[in-house]
């Protein structure tokens, strides 16, 4: 777990007992880190930290099926090269030269141009995006509020596949903490009056032109 010292400037002394707890006994490590890189901290700091390493990224909110890493796992043994994931979404590129999303349901299938949703949970190789990931100065510009896009793009342009599992537990379906939360990501964006999904992915498409050429 990677907590800002921006965010929790006390440290240890500022996350509640069980967090402390679970620390101590080593069931999971907390890093205090100096950069803050809103929600793609999960992600960008494990993948600083241990390069060489398997990253399987959920959200803190959510609770999920105990056979959720086990699929992942199962799908990784079987496709080692790719990205896998329990729910996926894709671009569809229409005549008129505007993209339209939708639902994945090709379980158990390298594609390269699928997105998976993070807080599904989902497992990275080591090495499967491209090092553009770290430029966050980007991130920021182009797609603050969707790090799900921006690791898909990082994979497009590392070439990297992605897979559904087989069995594919979808978007957890447990009643979620982040209820009580507010505001979270899902209401400041909801809230700004925009779509800015597709806002942001414009702003990525545009950048990163190969993105459009890919998906054609």
């Amino acid at each position: 777990m990677f907590l800002s010292l921006e965010e929790f400037p006390d440290g240890f002394k500022s996350l509640p007992r069980i967090l402390k707890l679970l620390h101590t006994q080593h069931f999971i490590h907390i890093h205090f880190v100096e950069e803050n890189y809103k929600s793609c901290n999960k992600l960008i700091h494990a993948l600083r930290f241990y390069p060489e390493d398997l990253c399987i990224t959920i959200d803190d909110d959510q609770l999920y099926e105990r056979d959720m890493l086990r699929l992942l796992l199962d799908s990784y043994h079987k496709y080692p090269q790719c990205i896998h994931t329990h729910h996926a979404s894709m671009p569809i590129l229409e005549s008129s030269g505007a993209f339209v999303w939708q639902n994945c349901d090709c379980e158990d299938t390298p594609l390269l141009g699928i997105c998976p949703l993070g807080v599904s949970g989902v497992l990275y190789p080591p090495h499967c995006l491209d090092i553009e990931v770290f430029n966050t100065q980007r991130f920021y510009e182009l797609a603050p509020h969707n790090d799900d896009l921006w690791f898909f793009v990082m994979g497009m342009l590392k070439g990297s596949k992605k897979v559904l599992v087989k069995g594919a537990l979808g978007i957890p379906k447990q009643p979620s903490i982040a209820i009580f939360e507010s505001p979270n990501l899902w209401e400041t964006n909801a809230k700004s009056g925009e779509n800015r999904f597709m806002i942001e992915w414009e702003n990525l498409v545009r950048a990163y032109p190969k993105i459009g050429e890919i998906l054609k």
